[in-house]
């Protein structure tokens, strides 16, 4: 009932900015990256986007425009993390942890999203920047592929001796318990570093070869270049830096652009109200709900300054930027069961990136013309970054 034809929108003149300079890459780097593309896309075929995927998406779809000004978006100074919020913004513990119900939102103003989980749709602000896509799912049997996923989950779960909720107590997203595996950087290091999910290392590394897995990874890499290509660049090169300057380091799932995954087990998985505020914050997130549960009355997605909430059927995928935008969901209800898997890249990795694979610190002691450089441009990062959105326009002048 909210829904809205997808139409031709003004572009504004700011938004026809040209993609950020590529990183240089040698020849013998250039050659193990093409390398490890061919491998991809052997793994998955559908792994990049067609001229028909874009026709058959936009030409029948429909779209959401969100009353935010995106110029608003809480980052940081430089634009490579988001910001956690001030207490006041951010309610107390009990508020946060609030299971609410969508008569609850509804009543604050808020829109109910009835999603079939299948047509994807544009969540679009008012000069026309795509800032998130409810993505969907393709066909070709995916659905029961994740039927799949999901048992995988919750078996290897059980056999952790993973219960509904963590043995740790409520952490920053929810009761339920997550294990993270990937690369990632922050809390002072000087370099992405492999993240270590300690007991639930040989779980993960299953999880992560698992076949049915490795498809929904590569479906959330094939919706973000879809529906956001200009970002999903900045990541595949932010990324393929990384993994060149150190080849140590373990990459998820080759091919793909996102530093970490998160595996959300135990059967109830609902979040409390948070950003994800050490995440690129104009990058997005790609969230894939698992289970057997009714997405009208379990875990639908509630994107707060979005003023939606969301039904989030199974095996549906949503991509948000997950660090400026705070979310959360409804409670699982009685009798459902539900798991979630997600993909993002830590903001730090991107700043590293861009400093020449160095801290500021050291960037400052190596280069300081370059330094300076960059202290300079961190005053215009927020409106460069919001430039890399797309906008149903130019993705509609695509397919004619």
């Amino acid at each position: 009932m909210f829904l809205q034809p997808l139409t031709r929108l003004k572009s504004s003149p700011s938004l026809s900015a040209s993609t950020p300079a590529p990183y240089v890459q040698s020849q013998r780097n250039s050659k193990r990256r093409e390398a490890r593309k061919r491998k991809a896309e052997e793994e998955a075929p559908d792994s990049r986007p067609l001229k028909r995927t874009l026709a058959e998406v936009l030409s029948p779809g429909t779209s959401i425009e969100v009353e935010i000004n995106t110029s608003n978006f809480d980052a940081a100074r430089g634009a490579h993390t988001g910001k956690r919020g001030t207490k006041k913004e951010r309610g107390s513990t009990p508020d946060i942890r609030r299971p609410y119900t969508v008569a609850n939102l509804l009543s604050l103003g808020f829109r109910h999203i009835k999603w079939d989980g299948s047509t994807p749709f544009p969540l679009i602000d008012g000069v026309g920047r795509i800032i998130g896509i409810p993505a969907g799912q393709p066909g070709s049997g995916y659905a029961a592929e994740l039927d799949d996923a999901f048992e995988e989950m919750m078996q290897e779960g059980e056999g952790a001796g993973l219960g509904a909720t963590s043995s740790e107590g409520a952490g920053a997203r929810g009761w339920f318990p997550a294990f993270n595996c990937g690369v990632s950087m922050g809390m002072g290091n000087s370099h992405p570093v492999q993240l270590d999910p300690k007991h639930m290392k040989d779980v993960l590394e299953r999880l992560v070869g698992s076949k049915s897995v490795r498809r929904m990874a590569m479906y959330q890499n094939v919706a973000f270049s879809l529906w956001a290509p200009r970002v999903y660049e900045v990541y595949e090169r932010t990324t393929n830096t990384m993994w060149e300057k150190m080849p140590g380091l373990q990459n998820n799932f080759p091919g793909g652009v996102f530093g970490a995954a998160a595996f959300n087990f135990g059967g109830s998985v609902w979040t409390f109200k948070h950003r994800d505020f050490q995440n690129w914050p104009f990058g997005w997130c790609a969230i894939t709900a698992l289970g057997k549960f009714d997405p009208t009355r379990s875990a639908q997605l509630i994107l707060w300054e979005l003023k939606l909430v969301i039904d989030f059927p199974h095996a549906s995928t949503i991509l948000i930027p997950s660090a400026v935008i705070t979310h959360s969901n409804t409670p699982v209800a009685d009798g459902d069961v539900q798991t979630s898997f997600t993909q993002y890249t830590a903001g730090a990795i991107f700043r590293w990136v861009e400093n020449g694979c160095l801290t500021e610190e050291k960037l400052e002691k190596s280069d300081p013309t370059c330094y300076r450089q960059m202290m300079r441009d961190k005053s215009t990062a927020v409106s460069r970054r919001l430039e890399l959105y797309s906008t149903v326009d130019e993705l509609l002048c695509k397919i004619d």
